[in-house]
């Protein structure tokens, strides 16, 4: 039996408090900062996939991006997401994807704050804890395939505790999952993280089948272990249905493989304990799971515990898996604080303490069934409209959505576009390397595509980039001519200082250099 709030009551059409984290989540992408959904220069070369995509009717087989290898075979492993920004930006520009994006993440909030709730914590401490669990999230929010990886292991976790715990029947379980990994397999190749999970559930089943004391017990636990594994098996059959068969396993294979590469990415750094908001609230969610465990009554799933501790190891790992650890606790967290059964027992309260306890519960109870969500569907259509109408409502202009121009060259690149610069004698940095791509329509030297660029070409853009020895060398034999750098980096420093080079363009992002002829 769970510990879940049982109401009797009719949903009620009225907004509950996750409604508003749901606006909030809105607030902050679309009106708070309109252009942090796109500060990655990646969702460049995601829109190129896509368009690609509309445009042929195919799937790319060879690389669209670069001109350091225009002929290299390419799987372009998220090509479902990459359609569907791609389409969403054909109809309504950026604003569209950025209300469609917003949303997605919204709802996700949304859902992690019912859930929490229905684990039997109260309004408060749900509002708490799924704040937390934003403000850590909100570190990669991007445009970017990733997102689709919030929302599955989501949808894993959920389907299969919900399972473990006789909610829901094997029919369900396995119409939920079977087209949730398709859509993982084609949207991004952190699918993998869905067997992470399952295997949880089915390593949980084998060990409490083996240690139960009853035969009824022991004969419940054998029979969800059977049916998880045929659930893994189907879904490793699954995951084939995909454009590229099992090209896209050796991609992951050889990917993670390239752990030299990993290690150097920032995304994949561990998190950095010293103040910050975003990882001082994931401390919080570290202990309030912690000491949940140690002084509550309430006890959480075997699997649910295995499933917490291996994402709070991620989490540890590198920063753009904080996001989803804070996704997996939180509703486990509410379970251990939340309450087991309260009853409004104060059915005649006197004193002014007991007439507030009593009204606080009654809200309590009345926001409970607020679960229609009319509100965030509602909003979400008229942004719908607002963006399809050029983002403007009589007159004024409300969603303002662009390419970040404080993390992006979105002024060096209208230099760059005005004055012809040969893209093929032009070394950018390579997180830019998508949207140069994206906005000039030309082929790049370099993207943020580590893993098809491979070591020894990365290793050469590294040196330069760190202003290492031979870096000029490097620029030399590669025919550089112009560099395009984050104007507060080392090497747009070093630049400055060189006679054989000058500063033609800059802006609040970046500082493009010509080489001055001999």
């Amino acid at each position: 039996m769970t510990n879940t709030v049982q109401t009797e009551a009719k949903s009620s059409p009225l907004p509950s408090v996750g409604d508003f984290l749901f606006l909030f989540v809105m607030q902050i992408n679309l009106f708070l900062l309109p252009n942090f959904l796109f500060a990655e220069g990646s969702t460049g070369w995601h829109l190129i996939a896509g368009e690609y995509i509309l445009k042929t009717h195919s799937i790319p087989q060879t690389d669209l991006i670069s001109c350091t290898f225009p002929d290299k075979a390419w799987v372009a492993y998220e090509w479902l997401f990459d359609l569907f920004i791609a389409a969403m930006n054909q109809l309504g520009g950026l604003n569209l994807l950025a209300v469609a994006l917003s949303s997605a993440i919204g709802f996700l909030f949304l859902s992690i704050y019912d859930r929490t709730r229905r684990e039997g914590a109260g309004i408060m401490l749900s509002f708490s804890l799924v704040l937390l669990s934003i403000l850590v999230a909100l570190t990669h929010w991007h445009a970017r395939p990733h997102l689709v990886t919030f929302l599955c292991v989501w949808i894993f976790l959920t389907t299969l505790e919900d399972f473990y715990r006789g909610l829901i029947s094997v029919r369900r379980l396995f119409l939920i999952l079977c087209p949730g990994i398709v859509l993982w397999v084609n949207c991004h190749p952190a699918f993998p993280l869905g067997f992470v999970i399952l295997a949880m559930y089915v390593v949980s089943a084998m060990v409490q089948a083996s240690l139960s004391r009853t035969d009824q017990d022991r004969s419940r636990f054998k029979q969800k272990f059977f049916t998880l594994t045929a659930l893994g098996i189907t879904l490793s059959a699954l995951t084939f249905v995909n454009p590229y068969g099992i090209r896209l396993h050796a991609y992951i294979f050889s990917y993670l493989q390239g752990s030299e590469i990993l290690v150097n990415t920032q995304e994949f750094m561990s998190p950095i304990f010293k103040g910050g908001l975003h990882p001082t609230c994931l401390e919080i969610l570290y202990f309030a799971f912690a000491s949940g465990l140690y002084v509550s009554k309430q006890r959480i799933s075997l699997p649910g515990l295995l499933t917490c501790l291996v994402f709070g190891h991620l989490s540890l790992s590198a920063v753009r898996n904080m996001p989803l650890y804070a996704i997996v606790v939180t509703p486990f967290i509410g379970r251990l604080w939340g309450r087991e059964g309260a009853k409004n027992n104060l059915t005649q309260p006197q004193s002014f303490a007991q007439r507030l306890k009593k009204s606080l519960f009654d809200f309590e109870e009345q926001e409970a069934h607020c679960k229609m969500h009319v509100l965030p569907y509602a909003y979400t259509i008229f942004l719908v409209i607002v963006a399809l109408s050029g983002g403007s409502l009589m007159g004024s202009q409300l969603l303002k959505s662009t390419f970040d121009p404080v993390y992006l060259p979105v002024e060096t690149v209208s230099y760059i576009r005005e004055n012809k610069v040969d893209m093929n004698r032009l070394f950018n940095f390579d997180n830019w390397g998508g949207y140069l791509r994206y906005e000039l329509g030309e082929r790049v030297r370099m993207d943020d595509r580590a893993d098809f660029y491979g070591l020894p070409v990365y290793a050469k853009y590294s040196t330069v980039m760190a202003v290492g020895e031979g870096w000029q060398q490097i620029l030399s034999e590669q025919n550089i001519d112009w560099v395009l750098f984050p104007k507060n980096s080392s090497l747009a420093a070093q630049l400055r200082a060189s006679r054989g080079w000058t500063s033609v363009c800059k802006d609040e992002a970046s500082e493009l250099f010509r080489r001055v002829p001999e």
